[in-house]
């Protein structure tokens, strides 16, 4: 429990303090946090994102929409190529919603190493990333624990 504390509020501070892409080419910037882990995160310019904390002790993923969102217990991914599933999510923001159980952060983990595109749908909102060739962070964030 006390990972989940810790990954929350690290989370919750990616919103307000987000980098942006330098690019048109979407690249993860990353950052140091506090217990020698990291957090990445793959800025689109519409200025949603996909949140990847790496701990020690464990793994988190979010997804941060431009712009508030209801609140949602369900988001569905989709990988081109690898496949599609509801994944459990839990809001921490008002534009952050983290997924949260094993089963669907192990989902997310793999897309982001395998798919070359990505989509998220939740709350009645779309994000759509492209992921292909970001596979070094996923790798990083392994070599961590």
């Amino acid at each position: 429990m006390k990972t989940t504390v810790v990954a929350i509020a690290v989370l919750g501070l990616s919103v307000a303090f987000g980098a942006s892409p330098a690019a048109a080419q979407a690249q993860w910037a990353s950052m140091d946090v506090q217990g020698g882990g990291k957090q990445f995160q793959l800025n689109n310019d519409d200025g949603s994102a996909i949140v990847m904390l790496c701990l020690v002790n464990g793994q988190a993923v979010a997804f941060q929409f431009p712009e508030p969102i209801e609140s949602a217990d369900r988001a569905t991914v989709r990988g081109t190529p690898g496949g599609q599933e509801n994944v459990q999510v839990t809001q921490v923001a008002e534009q952050l919603l983290q997924v949260t159980g094993a089963r669907g952060r192990d989902f997310m983990l793999d897309l982001l190493q395998s798919a070359t595109r990505l989509s998220v749908r939740a709350a009645g909102q779309n994000l759509a990333f492209e992921v292909f060739g970001r596979a070094s962070p996923v790798r990083e964030c392994f070599q961590l624990q």
